[in-house]
């Protein structure tokens, strides 16, 4: 079995373990005290297009960009008491560009023709209504996703042995936060989502270079906490819902951006 053969197994296995999870955790929330049932009210399936790019510091002082292409697939389950469950699948596009290695015995830095590494998206989000009225509608909203970066090599050249590098890259993200949603421009539903938002991961680097090999890993941690996020739901149907979003990440130095673009349908 290769390596590709692998991660692809491990993601299969952690998508078992979060669809399990999310079995268990539905089954426990949506019985009824009355007739002792389970219920869902709604289950709702959704395509997906984000984009994203956050500084991420490596080192005490040096730091570089990330961006990110995600394709998702996000099947959501909502239950009585404004209680819904998300499980996110997908597919993603992560640039690295200038991220350094200085730990090997040949130095390298991620370029940008080369610094884009693909891999496996997963995760979980959580929403709980906590006030709703007839014009304004608060929810919580947490959410976790996870990048599994394939491995992805390098040819080194420029020296007298023949070299190679191996990257392979992961990055979790979590926020947490509350939604307000204006419900007075029916079928425009325009939100505000304040969130605290954070980004953290590891880039492992194996090189080889004739008979030598040496291998780094770079910790990396976003430069901003905080979220501002705008965004609407305009249902173009009573099933059929669109979704844009774009957000904000204030830091020291300037300020990260994100982009979210939805097509969701309940039955």
């Amino acid at each position: 079995m290769n390596e590709e053969e692998g991660q692809l197994k491990r993601f299969i296995s952690l998508c078992a373990i979060i669809f399990m999870t999310l079995s268990l955790v539905c089954f426990s929330v949506a019985q009824t005290e009355e007739e002792g049932m389970l219920q869902a009210r709604k289950i709702k399936t959704t395509l997906g297009l984000e984009y994203f790019s956050r500084k991420i510091a490596w080192d005490v002082t040096r730091s570089s960009n990330l961006k990110s292409l995600l394709f998702t697939f996000n099947l959501e389950i909502e239950f009585p008491k404004e209680l819904s469950a998300n499980t996110i699948f997908g597919y993603s596009f992560s640039n690295y560009r200038e991220l350094a290695f200085r730990g090997l015995p040949f130095s390298l830095t991620i370029g940008e023709e080369t610094g884009t590494v693909r891999g496996f998206i997963i995760g979980e989000e959580i929403k709980k209504g906590i006030i709703a009225s007839e014009k304004l509608k608060i929810d919580g909203l947490g959410q976790l996703i996870g990048f599994l970066g394939l491995n992805k090599e390098w040819k080194i050249t420029g020296l007298a042995l023949p070299g190679t590098a191996e990257g392979r890259a992961s990055w979790w993200r979590a926020s947490l936060g509350p939604v307000f949603t204006y419900r007075g421009f029916t079928p425009f539903f325009p939100y505000v989502y304040l969130n605290l938002n954070t980004l953290w991961g590891t880039f492992r680097m194996q090189e080889a270079i004739g008979e030598l090999q040496a291998t780094e890993r770079q910790k990396m941690y976003s430069k901003s906490f905080i979220c501002i996020a705008f965004g609407f739901n305009y249902d173009l149907t009573s099933a059929l819902i669109l979704k844009g979003e774009v957000s904000f990440l204030p830091y020291k130095d300037g300020a990260d951006l994100g982009l979210v673009i939805k097509a969701m349908y309940s039955f």
